[in-house]
This record gives structure tokens, sequence and C-alpha cells, in this order.
């Protein structure tokens, strides 16, 4: 006779540590290949690809979107430009005199957490050793 089997399927917080747990694990035991070493300092630069697959006969490299590695560092060097800017502009009172300072408060309150979130995504793998 078969009996239905009732197992308890984990929650997403419960597969979420366990997932990292995993990315942990691997990483700690991964050797870094010295020559082919990566520094975060130099992926928005594109100083370096990616060595995906290395043969005797061939490798396939990966190189990225030239696109949107310009766009990106295009971004890192306005946005932060943008900010310093407008503190400038508050402190010394310019921006009393503007019609849309709605708009330009929206541009630099989404300036500041675009900084934010690419900063809380990009500085843990400075304390990482990445390979």
């Amino acid at each position: 006779t078969n009996h239905p089997v009732n197992i308890p399927t984990p929650g997403f917080l419960e597969r979420f540590i366990e997932t990292h747990q995993v990315m942990l694990f691997v990483n700690a035991r991964l050797t870094p290949w010295i020559p082919e070493g990566h520094r975060p300092w130099h992926w928005p630069l594109c100083l370096k690809s990616q060595l995906w697959f290395d043969n005797l006969h061939f490798r396939i490299v990966l190189l990225g979107n030239p696109v949107i590695f310009w766009i990106n560092l295009l971004v890192l060097v306005t946005i932060p430009v943008l900010l310093i800017h407008h503190h400038f502009c508050e402190a010394r009172g310019y921006y009393n005199l503007l019609k849309n300072k709605d708009v330009k408060d929206k541009m630099v309150f989404a300036c500041r957490w675009l900084l934010i979130a690419y900063l809380l995504h990009y500085i843990p793998f400075f304390s990482m050793n990445r390979i």
C-alpha cells in the first residue's frame, strides 16, 4: 500500500541561507591562478578579460560588452560629480531660485540611491579572494 509522504519543503530563507553557505564553502576552496587573478578595481576599467575555458588548442575569453563598460564608467564618474555639485549649490542657496527644485530633488534622490546600491554591491568584493 502506498501512503502519502509529507516532506516539509524548505522556505525561501532556508534555501537562501543554504545557497550562501554552499557558495562560501566552494569559494573558500578555490585556489587562485596568479597570472589570471582579478581584483575589483580592474572591473570598471575593463583592465582584464575573464578566462572562461583554457585548452591546449583554444581559449574562450569573456570580454564583456564594451558599451556597458563605458556607460558604467561614465555613470560612476558623473553621479558623484552631480552629487557634489548639488551639495555646493544647495549650500550657497542657488536652488532656492529654481522653478524646478522638485525635479532636481528627485534626480538627486535617485542618484544617491543608485550610487549606494552600486557601492553595496561592489565594496564587499574587496574583502574576497577572487580568482
